[in-house]
């Protein structure tokens, strides 16, 4: 990992057991950036590209970013699986992690053929693609410091949407998908099922023991 970046952007605290994998990373000699306080995500994103880049010049041993959400939680051994494949490629590799929708944050829809969109939760980008597509982006002022627009997020097309995180796979040429499942840590409300209140209106002992049945997760306030 000596030769790897670890690049995170974040508005909040890094989740506790992301965070432990971020150490076991740097534990094992990546280098980080990162980047904080800035709401908007596209924006974050091209900053902490940006810094990357500025990192891989005055670093030139470095040669992989691995882009990594606060949220995600993975193993060295799967760090180092992408980071590898990205360097030995010369491209760029991702692992497969859920939304909590329940879907994976990848889709071959809209991909150069034989790759991938992915989310960018989990993937390795080699050196020499980012700074390629420095060069191909606009650049823009932000706190007195040139940046560049890696991505963005914008309809394009016919009314179809595209989020900053597959606009970039897209400029990137698609990204190579490992059969790699890391984590992803989603707080989400849990409310008392319908039958639970039921039992209460009725004046009904609740269930009792491991078996019971009186959550239901992801209702809406009303």
């Amino acid at each position: 990992m000596k030769q790897t970046l670890l690049v995170v952007s974040t508005n909040r605290e890094i989740d506790f057991e992301a965070q432990n994998s971020i150490n076991a990373a740097l534990a094992a000699g990546a280098g980080m950036v990162l980047q904080r306080g800035t709401s908007d995500v596209a924006l974050a994103r091209n900053i902490a590209l940006s810094i990357t880049c500025d990192t891989f010049r005055q670093w030139p041993e470095r040669d992989v970013a691995l882009m990594l959400d606060d949220d995600i939680i993975f193993s060295l051994e799967q760090a180092r699986a992408v980071v590898d494949r990205a360097r030995l490629t010369q491209g760029c590799v991702s692992g497969l992690y859920a939304t909590s929708g329940g879907t994976m944050a990848a889709t071959r829809r809209m991909a150069p053929d034989g790759r991938w969109l992915v989310g960018l939760g989990f993937v390795a980008i080699y050196r020499d693609v980012l700074l390629k597509l420095e060069r191909e982006s606009e650049g823009f002022w932000w706190k007195e410091k040139l940046h560049h627009a890696f991505t963005w997020t914008a309809v394009d097309g016919k009314e179809r949407w595209w989020s900053e995180d597959y606009r970039l796979c897209q400029r990137l040429g698609g990204v190579e998908v490992l059969p790699i499942g890391v984590g992803h840590m989603k707080k989400i409300p849990i409310y008392p099922d319908d039958e639970t209140l039921a039992r209460v209106a009725r004046g009904d002992a609740l269930p009792e023991g491991d078996g019971a049945q009186v959550v239901l997760t992801e209702r809406r306030v009303q």
